[in-house]
């Protein structure tokens, strides 16, 4: 009442009805009714005409039926109103609170309450008195009052429709019910225009000369099942099974008879659908597309597709969809869900394939990523937060399942590790981190980490081929891993420590424990004891041959199975100049990245002693004298002989001295072989 009269002083004229509309008189009440509540429409219609602001009518009545007569009287006067441009005219039914049900939770069953089942039995006592015998083929009804049983759609499946379909099922009226029942079955409430079934049996053949038979012919054997009805201003032009039980029970009936789901959706998408699309595209998404709400979710494919592939025939499921998204080949629904059905299909195939899995979470990736891109363009915040979270959520957890996929695949010695997973749970947490949402990002942060420091030495130490570049992204992660090496190991001059003091702790380590340390803590010992001077330097050096050893033990366990199939880069040469100014570092920046050239080495002297062109000479760089034995290189030390790994171990086949010059992998030494002058070739592949 407040409000009104509130509203009442702004823009609204304001009507209240709260009395009940009564009569006294006992005959002819109901007409006593009628006219009582044309009297009320009447005048609050003529209120109207001629109005210019708009009309709020408060309606607060105890009893409903004079209620629901007097809005319906109310609204075909208003229907009618001849005035153009007429204002709203708005109604407010407000409801007792008694009728209203309190808070909690409400099941759903498919039962009648006592009180429905009582108006149930009088409401079927007025129809047998008015119909009769006819009352019996109020299916629809009759369902209803047994409680939804489908049982009772069952008994309406009479032995002479059984005998009809056995005897031919490729018939026009078996046909036309198999849609029906399809239809009704999956998508209740939806119908066929009669116009197209007559066209559709048109199209059939006929061996009487008498002219073809109507619908209602046609389809005499289940007359009882089916509705034609009225939409619209066309009469009788709809046509339909009468209930869905009965579509449920005539569909049973079709598939114990073989003829499958997928052979009635089959033969309705080429006989029915193709050529008319644009007919049929409700029907048709509501079966094929359309996807039912689960427990906690979206099913991943509607029901029909859900049903068919429970009978194992996903392969049926995919050729229908293929068939909707040819008919309708506008509508990006169609194959988005044969791209979903082709992607969990190949994953039941092979559910331990990293590769197959990657698709998921790279969608889900993307979709994040057209998120930001869409925002960023329009110079919108963006507001939807939680539904961007659970993106990223469905992404990390893809990529992790993904993750451990790739790792089991390394049981296999001879797998190249995926590191997309990785790669790509890194890609979503850059755009997460942009929404500072701390609860999310600190639950990610020792993931991110570790992912990080992965690829630190995974792009350090290896590339994909000596004749490929790493793909753009991964960049920055090579560009920041070398200059940090750059920085601190060579261009300092000197670094945090002079030479000797780092030999003195190092071969303190490696007194306490030579065995079992991590791969740079042998490489570091190589590089600074290599020289004649630092072995003479010092009382019990390291022994080198050992500690390459230990170095291709240690880099088996902790590298090795990560970096199968690529190709390991030389850290560091062999040069000419004293103290850690005699490793020379194989990297300088370069305008697309960082590029395998030092700053004393020339482009093209890296690109001829890559090729293994023997005649260049690299002035920076110092020879190592070795000898070819048992077709291994050996570098010739004090008597030491240190393994060192050939570029090309087919050219190592005769015993003979040589020299080369000496880079350092990950993995240890690495020359090239084959001749008295060797020159050094940066990758050692495919360890």
């Amino acid at each position: 009442m407040h409000v009104s009269f509130v509203l009442t002083q702004e823009e609204f004229t304001c009507e209240t009805l709260t009395e009940t509309i009564k009569t006294d008189i006992t005959e002819n009440k109901d007409k006593e009714y009628e006219r009582k509540i044309e009297s009320t429409a009447n005048e609050l219609h003529r209120k109207y005409v001629g109005q210019k602001d708009p009309v709020l009518l408060l309606l607060n009545h105890e009893e409903d039926k004079p209620q629901r007569y007097f809005i319906k009287s109310l609204l075909s006067k208003l229907e009618h109103t001849d005035q153009t441009d007429h204002p709203a005219f708005i109604i407010i039914n407000a409801v007792s609170k008694s009728t209203v049900r309190g808070p909690g939770d409400v099941k759903l069953k498919m039962e009648l309450l006592p009180e429905e089942k009582e108006r149930f039995a009088q409401k079927m006592q007025e129809i047998k008195k008015k119909y009769k015998k006819m009352s019996q083929k109020f299916h629809a009804f009759n369902i209803m009052q047994g409680g939804f049983q489908k049982e009772d759609a069952e008994k309406l499946i009479t032995e002479e429709m059984v005998n009809h379909i056995e005897k031919d099922t490729k018939s026009s009226s078996t046909r036309l019910l198999s849609f029906l029942a399809l239809i009704n079955s999956y998508v209740p409430g939806l119908h066929l225009l009669k116009l197209f079934c007559e066209d559709f049996i048109k199209e059939e053949e006929w061996s009487t000369d008498e002219g073809k038979p109507s619908l209602e012919i046609i389809m005499k054997p289940f007359k009882d099942l089916r509705l034609i009805f009225s939409e619209g201003e066309q009469k009788a032009n709809c046509i339909r099974l009468a209930h869905p039980l009965i579509a449920d029970a005539c569909l049973k009936m079709l598939t114990e008879h073989k003829l499958t789901r997928y052979d009635i959706a089959h033969d309705f998408l080429n006989s029915m659908v193709k050529g008319k699309e644009s007919n049929y595209e409700k029907i048709c998404k509501s079966m094929l597309v359309t996807r039912p709400k689960g427990l906690i979710e979206k099913e991943k494919f509607s029901r029909l597709i859900l049903d068919i592939n429970r009978e194992n025939k996903p392969n049926q499921c995919i050729y229908l969809l293929r068939i909707a998204s040819k008919l309708f080949a506008t509508d990006t629904f169609y194959p988005q869900a044969l791209a979903r059905l082709y992607y969990i299909k190949i994953q039941g195939e092979n559910p331990k394939n990293s590769h197959i899995r990657d698709t998921l979470g790279q969608v889900h990736k993307n979709h994040l990523s057209r998120i930001w891109t869409q925002r960023k363009w329009r110079n919108e915040p963006c507001t939807d937060i939680k539904t961007c979270l659970d993106i990223a959520k469905d992404a990390i957890d893809a990529f992790q399942a993904e993750e451990k996929a790739a790792k089991d695949e390394l049981a296999n010695p001879n797998t190249t590790f995926n590191n997309r997973a990785l790669f790509g749970f890194l890609q979503v947490c850059k755009d997460i981190f942009k929404q500072n949402d701390r609860d999310f990002i600190s639950g990610l942060r020792e993931d991110v980490e570790q992912k990080y420091d992965f690829f630190e030495w995974y792009l350090a130490y290896s590339k994909l081929s000596f004749k490929e570049e790493e793909p753009d992204y991964f960049l920055f992660w090579r560009t920041a891993s070398f200059l940090k090496i750059r920085h601190q190991c060579v261009l300092s001059g000197e670094s945090y420590e002079t030479t000797e003091k780092l030999q003195a702790r190092l071969q303190k380590l490696w007194a306490t424990e030579a065995q079992g340390r991590s791969p740079e803590f042998y490489l570091l010992v190589l590089l600074l004891f290599w020289t004649k001077e630092a072995q003479k330097a010092k009382a019990n050096p390291p022994n080198l041959e050992n500690c390459v050893q230990y170095l291709i033990e240690s880099y088996k366990s902790k590298y090795g199975k990560y970096l199968c199939g690529r190709c390991l880069v030389p850290l560091f040469f062999f040069g000419k100049e004293g103290g850690l100014q005699r490793l020379v570092h194989a990297l300088k920046p370069h305008n697309k990245g960082l590029r395998l050239v030092h700053s004393k080495l020339l482009q093209t002297d890296l690109e001829l002693l890559t090729e293994g062109d023997e005649s260049v000479e690299v002035e920076c760089l110092q020879r190592i004298k070795g000898k070819v034995k048992n077709h291994r290189v050996f570098a010739v030390r004090d008597g030491q002989q240190i393994p060192v790994t050939p570029h090309n171990p087919s050219s190592v086949c005769k015993p003979d001295q040589v020299s080369f010059y000496l880079g350092f992998t990950i993995r240890g030494p690495v020359a090239p072989g084959g001749h008295v002058i060797l020159f050094f070739v940066f990758i050692d592949c495919f360890v």
